[in-house]
């Protein structure tokens, strides 16, 4: 995804928008076609957020959302534009790559995209995934508030998100619950509380931490700066599953409640 140049230039914005109103009859019928199967598509979806927000559909993104690479710079969206082509982005599930330079979306364009971005939950990311999502964690200059439960990610994906943690401070709250980190991916996990003093809501449930990762774990938390901190682990130890969820503050650790 790219923001790299937000510079727009004037376009006569009144033959665009009566273009794009010509071309949207046949994805019209196409729409209506996939709502008499029972499905309810991304263009339509799309439809709907523009007619909400009061902006053109882009008939571009209408005729191409299968494709696995968008390219809508150059379209002139605007903070509305993007808000409504987030909303449609929510259920996409063929776009990977999303180009939006020269579309002057400003802060305000930039916020509905973020908020789009931030539940990743269920989505198979894996380790490939999670390597891109770390990346992100040290471009990304808004982003408070990521959700990645139940991505299947392991022990050494841990690490990724341990290291890209400790270089920025930015994200508020992480839910990485419902994945599969073991002893390992609680020590990096543990490194990545010592190292960082941003992170206010960790969410560790369901996954697979035990003694010795939340060991680790709270090493990490004996050296942790002074920042609070809510955090939630539910695991197993001893064969006894618990809950541990505890306002940490500095050389503060959690007691287990049953």
């Amino acid at each position: 995804m790219s923001f790299e140049s937000l510079c727009l230039k004037d376009e006569d914005s009144t033959s665009r928008s009566l273009g794009v109103e010509a071309e949207d009859d046949s994805d019209q019928e196409s729409d209506e076609k996939a709502e008499g199967n029972g499905e309810t598509s991304v263009p339509k979806q799309y439809r709907q957020a523009c007619k909400l927000v009061g902006v053109v559909p882009v008939s571009y993104f209408i005729r191409n959302h299968a494709l696995p690479t968008m390219t809508l710079s150059h379209h002139g969206l605007g903070p509305l534009g993007c808000k409504a082509l987030a909303f449609a982005l929510v259920s996409d599930m063929h776009i990977n790559t999303l180009e939006l330079a020269d579309n002057q979306i400003q802060a305000e364009g930039a916020k509905y995209l973020l908020e789009m971005l931030r539940d990743l939950s269920n989505n198979g990311l894996k380790s490939a995934g999670a390597r891109y999502v770390a990346q992100m964690l040290l471009d990304n200059v808004s982003l408070k508030i990521l959700k990645l439960s139940g991505n299947e990610f392991t022990d050494d994906d841990a690490k990724y998100f341990g290291d890209a943690l400790s270089i920025t401070s930015r994200l508020k709250e992480l839910d990485l619950s419902h994945n599969e980190f073991r002893g390992k991916g609680g020590e990096h996990l543990g490194q990545l509380l010592a190292n960082n003093e941003g992170v206010e809501v960790l969410d560790l449930s369901w996954n697979h931490i035990r003694m010795k990762g939340a060991v680790a774990f709270c090493a990490g938390l004996r050296v942790r700066p002074s920042t609070p901190l809510w955090w939630v682990l539910s695991t197993t130890i001893h064969s006894k599953s618990c809950r541990w969820v505890q306002r940490i503050s500095t050389y503060d650790i959690a007691q287990v409640s049953r």
